[in-house]
């Protein structure tokens, strides 16, 4: 039997890289019993334009819709392709992507979804790091998506069988659907790097994260009556960037499952985890803080960014933002587990504190003695 592969794009005025990602499409293998369906939500921009000159290479339509998961619906609904393959309108394939994927469901029926690896790429198509994708396991999922969208591929049987998009959902409906066949699909990881998932400031996954995380927080929650720390903890890292600025990067490593020691971190912990290695001594605490900064191998992501600007004062206040957002949304979504993180988080706020406190301290003892030494009021006198 040969397999057909249905393309869906969903877009809305993305006339800025919707060419490029249906040049990513075209330039695939396809074959003619193929299909590439581009559903358009009424484009104020270029976009219609673009779309009127690939007429004859694709099928289009641009009409009001209900948002993102309402297109992909209507995409799929649209089409009869055994694979449906969903990339969005600012997103690319890489070569060779659809017929490495036809191949592998056409030699492993028993396969229902196949993912790969991807990059975060910007707005000139340069890829500057990479999707981290892990092997498949549905447990882990529920603690952090590690599935980009362009590169998961999944058999039409499963939206017969398990249903289509969430159309209430507005930013995760993708993760949704991976945890809801995930549950009953067999998914195939493959180490091939299949997409390029488009990264940049005005795209909904950074200049709405809140409202993202928030999203995700509150349907793990309807789904599994439970979420996982990391999620928590990363909403409240978010609302405490959107309350003091973007100096920050994420603290919270989802490798290890503890928050990570940055740089500017570094006067809190002596080790990788801050919260598993029990009490630091006043010793260690002290010369961390005295230097300022630790080498360790991080991850590039949760690097401190703008270093330089970053008092310790500003730490304070982040660290205390991150505390109160922390204490908020356990309580919100998660208050059987409130207990549980309680004296790690209060243990966060305590040594921040106490050593913004002492170098306070410090610096009022030094301006008194220079004040008040008769040495400092006659050492520049001729």
């Amino acid at each position: 039997m040969n397999l057909t592969i249905s393309v869906i794009t969903p877009s809305f005025n993305q006339g800025q890289f919707i060419d490029r990602t249906i040049q990513s499409v075209l330039n695939q293998d396809l074959t003619a019993s193929d299909e590439y369906i581009i559903c358009d939500g009424g484009s104020t921009d270029e976009t219609v334009e673009i779309l009127q000159g690939y007429s004859d290479r694709l099928r289009w339509l641009s009409e009001p819709d209900q948002g993102q998961a309402d297109a992909v619906n209507k995409g799929m609904a649209l089409t009869t392709g055994n694979i449906i393959a969903w990339i969005n309108s600012d997103d690319i394939y890489y070569p060779g992507t659809l017929n490495t994927i036809r191949t592998i469901f056409t030699e492993h029926p028993e396969i229902d979804a196949i993912y790969g690896d991807a990059d975060h790429i910007d707005e000139q198509d340069h890829s500057f790091e990479a999707y981290p994708t892990e092997p498949w396991n549905l447990q882990r999922l529920q603690e952090i998506c590690y599935l980009c969208q362009p590169a998961v591929f999944f058999r039409r049987t499963l939206v017969s069988n398990l249903g289509p998009l969430k159309t209430a959902l507005n930013y995760c409906m993708d993760y949704e659907l991976w945890l809801r066949y995930g549950q009953t699909a067999a998914f195939y990881y493959i180490s091939q790097k299949l997409a390029g998932s488009r990264l940049y400031a005005t795209n909904k996954t950074l200049s709405q994260r809140a409202k993202v995380h928030s999203e995700i927080n509150t349907m793990l929650v309807q789904k599994f009556g439970q979420i996982s720390e990391r999620w928590l903890f990363e909403y409240a890292h978010v609302r405490t960037e959107e309350m003091i600025g973007y100096y920050y990067k994420s603290l919270w490593n989802p490798f290890t499952e503890a928050f990570q020691i940055v740089p500017w971190t570094g006067h809190l912990a002596t080790n990788t985890s801050l919260f598993t290695e029990g009490l630091l001594t006043e010793c260690a605490i002290d010369r961390a803080d005295k230097a300022d900064k630790i080498t360790s191998p991080i991850p590039k992501f949760t690097a401190c960014i703008n270093l330089d600007q970053v008092g310790f004062l500003q730490k304070q206040h982040f660290i205390n933002s991150l505390v109160k957002h922390s204490l908020w949304a356990f309580w919100y979504w998660q208050p059987s587990a409130l207990f549980k993180v309680l004296p790690q988080i209060w243990h966060l706020w305590f040594l921040t504190n106490y050593l913004c406190f002492k170098r306070l301290s410090k610096q009022m003892l030094k301006r008194i003695f220079l004040t008040l030494s008769p040495l400092s009021r006659h050492k520049y006198q001729p």
